[in-house]
């Protein structure tokens, strides 16, 4: 069991990256000792994750809770198409899908997940979640920011308020 968190935001909403740490802090219980904070920043946009896989080279971060069920059909498939691999993470196959299916890699996704792809080449945030919802994923947007996480009380430390938005409970319910 791990966790996400992170954001996007224009740079001039952008919030305070330090606000990374107690948002992962808030996750800490779930396991996510390996995650290192993860900031790409330009005139245009700020990105911070707490990413489990950096490709320096691709330009994309990404972050994975859960876990890819048909990881080993997906590497053998990759790898009839040239991709190499150095393990055997979900993480390095799910960056690697990326690269091949782009934002269709969640058509070929099983398993119970919920990740966060920031690709800098693309100034693109991709994040999704299992067809079932296993793995939770919290959204929150905010002045042009979209903010994610796997608990509700990570984005509290991000200055998320704890409101209801009774126009949304109304259709939830």
């Amino acid at each position: 069991m791990a966790g996400i968190a992170g954001w996007i935001a224009a740079a001039r909403s952008a919030a305070d990256e330090n606000a990374l740490g107690p948002m992962l802090g808030a996750l800490e219980r779930r396991g996510i000792g390996s995650l290192v904070g993860y900031v790409e920043r330009d005139r245009k946009r700020q990105a911070v994750l707490g990413a489990s896989r950096v490709d320096g080279a691709a330009c994309i971060a990404l972050v994975l809770d859960g876990g890819i069920a048909n990881r080993d059909e997906l590497r053998e498939r990759l790898a009839r198409h040239s991709f190499r691999f150095n393990g055997e993470s979900s993480e390095e196959v799910l960056l690697r899908a990326y690269q091949y299916w782009d934002k269709e890699v969640v058509k070929q996704l099983r398993g119970a997940f919920a990740f966060a792809i920031w690709d800098a080449r693309k100034d693109r945030l991709l994040v999704a979640r299992d067809r079932f919802g296993e793995k939770p994923l919290y959204l929150h947007q905010k002045d042009g920011a979209l903010y994610f996480a796997s608990e509700v009380k990570a984005l509290l430390e991000a200055g998320i308020p704890a409101t209801v938005d009774l126009s949304a409970l109304r259709e939830c319910l």
